[in-house]
């Protein structure tokens, strides 16, 4: 490995005086920091590989739990317990299951034009990856994508997961091809309106539901939002989850990372179904395997955080955001071949120049600002770049959180620079990048 990053930097030194001369020094240095970046990507994905390969054969633990306990080792705790050990370590049998219906919803389309309908509005490609089985022999009866619904300037206004079920027999979408559309709880009647506008004649039908039973009408229906995940389907090596109360909700592969397991999306008709569902999943998975989230969600939070997963406005601001910031054309949120969507031709012409200067990247501290909050650089080399500003504040829970920051300049070698608030310019910020992500 030493040899081959050898090799590349010489062949790189022959050739400085021609580039030089063609693009000027400065194009010639970011090409050397480029490489060894690329370099140094590889070669910590290779440690945590390595290292995960250094327990039990028949045990082998994830990247993401070799990647938390080497480089977040300190932040993996949560109402006293060490989340990260105990749902994914290789020798972990148990499972958490959280509600997050106060920060999720849902809604469904459905018609012949379905499929046609949403291809045209999202950055995924929903006729060819989301409506069609990758392996046909499989009996998968669920798919789900990551994606997002982008404004003509290419900005995000909408970030979601789409889900669709397969008939068991036929193959085809179930239920007049309806797609599940996971979306920000705050955003409904926005995405709603949305979808709205573009339909004209399109022969598709959708609907929303409400998210709590309080004054709920007659006839209505409530939909909650549910995570399941854990160790056990990690390493799982069938897509489906066979637990008979799944046949009471709709069951999806959290498409992002399957770290987080599965989404559950629940319609009920009244607040007694949607606690015998609850009951269920409680009795069938035993207590001794299953970890009752909090509230608010806390252990998928934490957990979400620590696999650097942006979500909802907080970290992707409507009307603000770029998509690939987020990272979303590493996790299949983004296809650059299916044509034409609202949004694309920015998208496309951002990727394929490299312009892609800020991520979403893990940070840490003792005294994290509130999400929101702009971020600067400090330190020795300031003045040589061209301007302080770094980037702004996401997610945070605890000393642990997720920032949008301009990332080459704190990660340079020898960089002289660091990460800190304007609120608060003593308390540094340390950066990141998620094991998954390649800057």
């Amino acid at each position: 490995m030493y040899r081959s990053k050898t090799l590349i930097q010489s062949g790189l030194s022959s050739m400085h005086r021609n580039s030089a001369i063609l693009f000027g020094n400065q194009w010639f240095s970011r090409m050397q920091n480029i490489v060894s970046r690329e370099f140094n990507d590889r070669q910590q994905f290779t440690s945590y590989s390595t290292s995960a390969s250094t327990t039990s054969k028949s045990k082998k633990n994830s990247k993401f739990y070799t990647f938390c306990n080497q480089k977040l080792s300190d932040q993996l705790i949560v109402n006293g317990k060490n989340i990260v050990e105990e749902l994914f370590s290789a020798s972990s049998s148990k499972l958490c299951f959280s509600e997050i219906s106060f920060k999720r919803s849902v809604l469904t389309i459905e018609g012949e034009q379905a499929e046609s309908f949403i291809h045209s509005l999202v950055t995924s490609d929903v006729s060819k990856k989301l409506f069609h089985k990758e392996d046909a022999k499989k009996a998968t009866l669920h798919n789900s994508q990551p994606s997002m619904f982008l404004n003509p300037k290419g900005r995000v206004l909408f970030d979601t997961i789409l889900g669709v079920e397969f008939d068991s027999e036929s193959g085809a979408v179930k239920n007049n091809n309806r797609i599940y559309i996971e979306h920000d709880a705050s955003k409904t009647e926005d995405l709603f309106s949305h979808l709205k506008s573009h339909v004209l004649r399109k022969k598709v039908k959708m609907d929303k539901f409400s998210t709590t039973f309080e004054n709920l009408p007659d006839n209505s229906t409530v939909v909650k939002v549910f995570a399941l995940f854990g160790n056990p389907l990690l390493k799982s090596k069938t897509s489906e989850i066979k637990y008979k109360w799944k046949d009471s909700v709709v069951c999806v592969r959290d498409p992002r990372l399957d770290v987080l397991g599965y989404r559950m999306y629940g319609f009920f008709k009244s607040q007694s179904e949607y606690e015998k569902f609850k009951q269920e999943v409680q009795s069938e998975l035993q207590p001794e395997h299953l970890i009752m989230d909090t509230e608010k969600a806390e252990y998928y939070e934490r957990i979400r955080i620590l696999c650097g997963i942006a979500e909802n406005s907080i970290d992707i601001p409507t009307d603000v955001a770029f998509p690939m910031e987020a990272g979303f054309e590493q996790i299949g949120g983004i296809h650059f071949d299916k044509g034409c969507y609202i949004g694309q031709e920015l998208t496309t012409r951002t990727y394929h120049r490299g312009e892609i200067r800020k991520r979403i990247l893990i940070v840490r501290g003792d005294h994290l600002p509130s999400p929101g909050t702009e971020l600067q650089f400090s330190g020795e080399n300031v003045e040589n770049l061209r301007s302080d500003k770094a980037g702004r504040m996401c997610s945070t829970d605890g000393s642990v959180g997720l920032a949008l920051v301009k990332f080459e300049p704190l990660m340079e070698r020898d960089s002289k620079v660091s990460l800190v608030s304007e609120a608060d310019t003593n308390s540094p910020i340390k950066i990141t990048p998620p094991y998954w992500i390649a800057l």
